[in-house]
């Protein structure tokens, strides 16, 4: 059994569109999966609309408390019957044939050497570099890149100095990804979730724009394949893991998040991230450029804003 597990927060409306590609599963897969939304007792009844009788999956709707819920619903998840978990957080979006590849190779996990499987999505680490050359045109990259090039690094964000990182970003003409990882892994901190498209307004709104030009490369069925992507840190939007090594990952390590948990593991270990090649999916923004009332003028007044109207264009192509 896998449990599929939606970590809902703030952006219920975001659900239709995830949903309606896990409805489209395979017969033969959605006996395999159990689908766990974990939302605020204010939000069960809006979840509970989708739970028809025609899904051909069990579905679930558990209430936690309002305000920060994430470890609660974490220690939920992972106490779960099932040999398998899937963690998707409620701004991803894959469709359903890249679920039905996950879900028929789960295989792969049973490999020691294999920590996780994950889509290739746009903006999550480190598959969005993935994700920018796979995806857009040439032209478009070097849009991309740009933005990279002109994002200068914080002193101070997650309290941690990224200063050197302005090595690779707007104290170079090049945009290079295997430069960028090498000096962030010199950084002293196992904070090291930071990539310029994450404290970038430009490339993540840019980013959806090109997106929205090209939803059918998302929605068909690509030639898809298990590749390792050799980085030191994942920001776990969305992955599918052993339930026994993630429980036994996080009770070793433990903290509020498993973000870092993971990425200590695989250091540790030399465990491998696995990611669908050529399974592009969709992370939609980072609440890292919500306003920009910061003293690092990182993000837009209006990101919040465009996120919500990104989904709204997205649901009227797909929906």
């Amino acid at each position: 059994m896998i449990n599929i597990n939606y970590f809902s927060n703030s952006r219920i409306t975001f659900f239709e569109l995830s949903f309606h590609f896990v409805k489209l599963i395979q017969t033969d897969n959605k006996n395999l999966i159990r689908f766990n939304v974990l939302t605020t007792s204010d939000n069960v009844d809006f979840f509970e609309k989708f739970n028809t009788s025609d899904l051909g999956f069990e579905y679930n709707v558990i209430p936690f408390k309002g305000g920060f819920n994430y470890t609660d619903k974490l220690n939920y998840v992972l106490n779960l019957d099932g040999e398998y978990s899937i963690k998707m957080d409620e701004d991803c979006i894959i469709n359903n044939h890249i679920w039905d590849y996950m879900i028929t190779n789960t295989s792969v996990l049973d490999n020691t050497d294999n920590l996780l499987l994950s889509p290739m999505l746009s903006t999550s680490q480190p598959s969005c570099d993935e994700f920018i050359k796979g995806f857009l045109s040439e032209r478009d990259r070097d849009i991309i890149y740009n933005h990279f090039l002109n994002q200068k690094m914080p002193n101070g964000l997650f309290g941690v100095n990224y200063e050197s990182l302005n090595e690779f970003t707007v104290n170079s003409t090049e945009w290079n990804e295997d430069d960028y990882y090498i000096g962030l892994d010199k950084i002293p901190t196992n904070t090291k979730g930071m990539h310029p498209i994450r404290i970038s307004y430009n490339a993540q709104t840019t980013l959806n724009d090109m997106i929205i030009k090209n939803v059918s490369k998302l929605t068909t069925k690509g030639s898809y394949g298990v590749i390792e992507l050799d980085r030191s840190y994942f920001t776990i939007n969305m992955f599918m893991m052993k339930t026994s090594l993630w429980r036994e990952i996080f009770n070793k390590f433990g903290g509020t998040y498993d973000e870092i948990s993971i990425s200590q593991h695989k250091k540790i270990t030399n465990t491998k991230f696995l990611f669908v090649e050529n399974g592009y999916g969709i992370h939609t923004m980072y609440n890292t450029i919500y306003g920009n009332q910061n003293k690092w003028g990182i993000g837009g007044v209006d990101s919040a804003q465009k996120e919500i109207e990104f989904i709204n264009d997205l649901k009227d192509i797909i929906l």
